[in-house]
C-alpha cells in the first residue's frame, strides 16, 4: 500500500526567479536555505513521486472554463515558463493521479481532470527549488483561487482528507508526498500590490503549527481577502494538506515578509517535527 511520508507548503512567487537577487541577502539566504532543506527531507525519505497542489493565474484556466479542483492526469507535465520561471517538462505519475480523481469520484467530491494541463509558475516555481532536476514524478492538483465562487476552507480541509484516504488506499508500494503552494499574504494586479499582512501570515502559521485548524476553517474567503490581499486566497492549498496530515507535529522552516518579492513567504514541514 501506499504511504505519506511527507508533507510541506511553501509560498510561490515568480519575484523569487526573475528577481532573487532584489531581495535583502539575509531574507533570501533565509528563504533559499529553506526550499532546499526540504528539498533534502524529500530526498532523505526517498519519496517516489510528489502530489503539488497550487492555483493558477489565470495562464491555464480562464473565465471560460473555470474548475474548482482539477487534477492534471496526462504523463508530463509541461510549464509555461512564465514570468521568468524557465519552461520545465516534468513526469507526472498518472497511475496515482487517475486513483486520485476516481477515488474523489466515488466520494463525494466531482473532480475535473485534465490530460493536458500545463502549469504555471505557482506549480513551477516551488519546483525550481525542490526539486531543480524535475526527476521526481508529480501528480498536479489546480485549487481555484482566483475567480468567484471559491470554495470555502472547510471544504479544502475535507478535499485534503479525501487525498490522504485515497493514497493510504491506493494498492501501489510508493512513498508519496504532499506540496501545497501558495499565499502567503500578498496583492495581485490590484492598487496594494506590494504590500505584506505580516500579522495574518504569523496568525496562519501559529495555527498550523498548534494543529489549530479548526479555527482556519472558519475563516470565510472576504475576511482573508480583506485582510491579506487577494493571493491570500491560495492558502486553501496549505489547508487542504493540513487535513490530510491533521495529527502531525509541524516545523516552520522559514517566514520571510519579502517585500522586494511583494509576498510574505512561508516554508513549513508537516511532518518535520520531533
Amino acid at each position: 500500500m501506499a504511504k505519506i511520508v511527507a508533507a510541506g507548503a511553501v509560498s510561490h512567487t515568480a519575484l523569487m526567479v526573475r528577481a532573487k537577487d532584489k531581495a535583502p541577502k539575509e531574507q533570501a539566504d533565509n528563504v533559499f536555505g529553506a526550499f532546499a532543506e526540504l528539498g533534502n527531507r524529500l530526498k532523505e525519505k526517498q519519496v517516489d513521486t510528489i502530489v503539488v497542489l497550487s492555483a493558477d493565474h489565470l495562464k491555464t484556466f480562464f473565465f471560460d472554463n473555470m474548475p474548482s479542483i482539477c487534477i492534471g492526469i496526462g504523463e508530463t507535465g509541461k510549464g509555461w515558463g512564465d514570468a521568468g520561471v524557465p519552461q520545465y517538462d516534468v513526469p507526472m505519475d498518472q497511475p496515482l493521479a487517475k486513483h486520485l480523481l476516481t477515488y474523489g469520484l466515488e466520494n463525494e467530491f466531482d473532480l475535473s481532470s485534465s490530460y493536458e494541463m500545463k502549469l504555471d509558475h505557482g506549480f513551477m516555481a516551488p519546483l525550481h527549488y525542490l526539486t531543480p532536476q524535475m526527476d521526481i514524478p508529480i501528480v498536479p492538483i489546480f485549487i481555484n483561487a482566483a475567480t468567484p465562487p471559491i470554495s470555502p476552507l472547510k471544504r479544502m480541509y475535507r478535499f485534503g482528507e479525501m487525498i490522504a484516504k485515497a493514497i493510504k488506499e491506493w494498492d501501489e508500494n510508493k512513498r508519496v508526498a504532499l506540496i501545497a503552494t501558495g499565499g502567503l499574504s500578498h496583492w495581485v494586479a490590484v492598487p496594494r500590490m506590494g504590500e505584506i499582512a505580516e500579522e495574518f501570515d504569523h496568525r496562519i502559521i501559529n495555527q498550523l503549527l498548534q494543529n489549530q485548524e479548526q479555527e482556519i476553517q472558519k475563516w470565510s474567503n472576504e475576511e482573508i481577502e480583506n485582510e491579506a490581499g487577494n493571493g491570500a486566497l491560495e492558502i486553501r492549498s496549505w489547508v487542504a494538506v493540513a487535513g490530510a496530515c491533521p495529527n502531525e507535529k509541524r516545523e516552520l522552516l522559514c517566514y520571510e515578509p519579502v517585500t522586494a518579492w511583494a509576498t510574505g513567504i512561508g516554508i513549513m514541514d508537516f511532518m518535520g517535527g520531533e
